[in-house]
Parts: C-alpha cells; sequence; structure tokens
C-alpha cells in the first residue's frame, strides 16, 4: 500500500485538483491522507468528500504517517 499525506492550510482552491488527480491513477492500492492545519476555508470539506482521511495540525506531518497503514511508518 502507498500513503499520500498531504499537509494543508487553506487549499480550497488546488486540493480538489490534486484530489482528482490522485483519484485517476491506475495504481489503486493507496491511501490519501490529508493532514490539515486549522484551515479556515472548506479544505477540511473537501478532503472528507473526497474520501480522504484526516490528520491533526502543525503535527499534520507526523499525524499522518502515523495514520498510514505502511510498515516502515511503524518503526
Amino acid at each position: 500500500m502507498l500513503s499520500i499525506i498531504i499537509p494543508t492550510f487553506n487549499e480550497e482552491r488546488f486540493l480538489p485538483y490534486l484530489l482528482k488527480s490522485l483519484n485517476e491513477q491506475t495504481f489503486n492500492d493507496l491511501e490519501v491522507i490529508v493532514a490539515d492545519n486549522n484551515s479556515t476555508d472548506a479544505t477540511q470539506a473537501i478532503a472528507l468528500k473526497s474520501g480522504a482521511t484526516g490528520g491533526l495540525p502543525a503535527r499534520g506531518r507526523n499525524n499522518g504517517a502515523k495514520a498510514a497503514n505502511c510498515l516502515w511508518c511503524k518503526s
């Protein structure tokens, strides 16, 4: 499984394009984790609507890695 962690802050303008591109990939064994930094726009809603899982602010990258289902991420 490939875990894609996307740290975000107020990315409602660009996030839909990234998520659409990921959904169009032919490789299907992946998970998308949007680690949002308390956005004040629609970033979180867009991520949830796409089916992405979430992480928390500031520590977004670390929380995203903890949420990943890869073996080496757990070491």
